[in-house]
């Protein structure tokens, strides 16, 4: 009460050990609500970035797929390649991003929360974070390929062989 009056007179505020640790966990919790808002918005530039990618490939290379569809290639093996191209890209920058999002993990863990706390956090590998991460990713590249195939199939292969 006295430690209260005296907070307010002064302009400071007195938190309990209790108090104290759930103002810790608000913060955390703040903290990574901002990543999930990180991840949507990386989310939506892979997605354009590789749709972009896939269909400016797909304008460069009109010739030779319609090559493909005129010596007798099923549409189906033309989008496989398509997808294939989309979801390959979509491996390397899976790969990059896990192994930069645990390596900043381990650093925000054992280096921030220590000076913010007076310890380190322990580092747990978060397998279901991973798994999700490499799953979304990757259906990701798989959406981001529809349109540009799309586009790649509607060109009639005798104006594909015309087209440069």
């Amino acid at each position: 009460m006295i430690a209260r009056k005296i907070g307010r007179q002064y302009g400071l505020q007195l938190f309990s050990p209790a108090e104290l640790m759930d103002h810790f966990a608000r913060e955390v919790q703040r903290g990574f609500a901002f990543t999930t808002i990180l991840q949507a918005v990386t989310l939506i530039v892979l997605l354009l970035g590789i749709a972009d990618t896939l269909t400016a490939s797909v304008l460069d290379r009109t010739r030779e797929l319609g090559t493909m569809r005129a010596i007798g290639a099923p549409r189906r093996r033309v989008v496989g390649l398509l997808t294939l191209q989309s979801v390959t890209m979509g491996l390397f920058g899976v790969t990059f991003a896990v192994l930069t999002g645990l390596a900043l993990a381990v650093l925000w863990g054992r280096w921030t929360m220590e000076a913010v706390l007076g310890w380190p956090l322990e580092f747990h590998f978060p397998v279901v974070a991973v798994l999700s991460t490499v799953v979304l990713g990757l259906s990701a590249c798989v959406i981001a390929a529809i349109l540009p195939a799309r586009h790649a199939m509607r060109v009639a292969p005798a104006a594909a062989l015309r087209y440069e």
